[in-house]
């Protein structure tokens, strides 16, 4: 049915209709080559596709600074036509090698959320040691008694041991590291040989170039699965990194993964205390309690383009309209 109707309607008219104006676009990475530490969390989009996308937002949409959409947001002005930011979340190395090159020729500005813990390949992200866990277990056989003894489970198969993993949180960073021993799986090296973060001269080469930066966390753990003095750790640990390593006055934060379950309360602690002028989530387009905190679209569930992608999200938001469900409340 969305198909018939994305087929029959133009953008311009979704836009028009809905009176959604502004779009945020969340990205992690581009690249054309095959990345095990992600390639089993989420479809990758190479460059063409990524370049398909941007020649499709900019025919629709004009690009602004962080700058420009927080002059809008604090003013609480309404924009005259479509705009687009463009954001990338975790920090990873083809932002510089990559999609900084992509962006820079086409003149379109983006901001990049950076995990102050994985800078310079410090550590490695407990999801994309899950990625690299599953790419070996699709290729080798399983002690399925020794990992099950070793962690305390009870798993039988290739299948079961990755259902596993993918249903692991940040509080299960023993078991998966312990998985990846049995496996023998030198995450170290992995950062060492590979490095998939950026480092710090290359986000400061970023900062020179005319990109913003944001706070995404020390070590990217869902907000909902921690404690609430771990998140105010997690967020003030990070901006103030960002601040002393790279004089970044980081006035803004993404949450990592999402902000399910985020009370009101750390709201106010962000812009009030840590002087957060903008705040980000991925539900969409979908309008939140705080004027501050702006929803993005991810463009990595699919390999669809960026037109089925968007057109499907304004669909989403007229069909939640008429039934009142695109504002979110949060609990205090």
């Amino acid at each position: 049915m969305v198909e018939k109707l994305n087929s029959l309607t133009s953008l311009k008219s979704l836009i028009s209709i809905s009176g959604q104006k502004l779009l945020l676009p969340l990205y992690h990475t581009v690249s054309n080559t095959h990345l095990p530490h992600i390639s089993n969390l989420y479809p990758i989009r190479n460059v063409a596709l990524f370049t398909q996308d941007l020649e499709f937002f900019c025919k629709h949409y004009t690009p602004i600074s962080l700058y420009e959409l927080q002059q809008y947001n604090l003013h609480n002005n309404r924009f005259s036509k479509p705009v687009f930011h463009l954001t990338f979340d975790d920090g990873l190395s083809e932002l510089y090698h990559i999609v900084a090159p992509i962006l820079l020729a086409k003149g379109i500005p983006a901001t990049f959320f950076i995990n102050s813990g994985f800078i310079d390949n410090q550590d490695l992200f407990y999801r994309y040691k899950v990625s690299l866990i599953i790419e070996k277990v699709k290729h080798v056989a399983i002690d399925f008694a020794l990992i099950n003894k070793k962690i305390d489970v009870s798993i039988t198969s290739s299948p079961m041991l990755i259902q596993q993993l993918k249903a692991y949180n940040y509080n299960h960073i023993a078991q998966i590291d312990a998985i990846g021993a049995i496996l023998e799986i030198d995450f170290d090296s992995y950062l060492t040989n590979v490095k998939p973060y950026l480092t710090s001269t290359e986000i400061q080469q970023l900062l020179v170039r005319g990109f913003t930066i944001g706070a995404h966390s020390v070590s990217h753990p869902h907000y909902k699965d921690i404690s609430i003095d771990a998140r105010k750790q997690q967020t003030t640990e990070c901006i103030n990194i960002l601040n002393e390593k790279f004089s970044v006055k980081s006035n803004s934060f993404a949450f990592p993964f999402s902000d399910e379950d985020v009370p009101k309360s750390f709201f106010q602690w962000l812009y009030h205390t840590q002087h957060c002028a903008t705040s980000f989530g991925i539900s969409g387009l979908k309008h939140d309690v705080f004027i501050n905190h702006l929803h993005r679209i991810p463009m990595e569930k699919s390999l669809h383009s960026a037109e089925k992608i968007i057109k499907n999200e304004y669909w989403y938001y007229l069909a939640k309209f008429f039934l009142l469900k695109n504002n979110i409340r949060r609990n205090d």
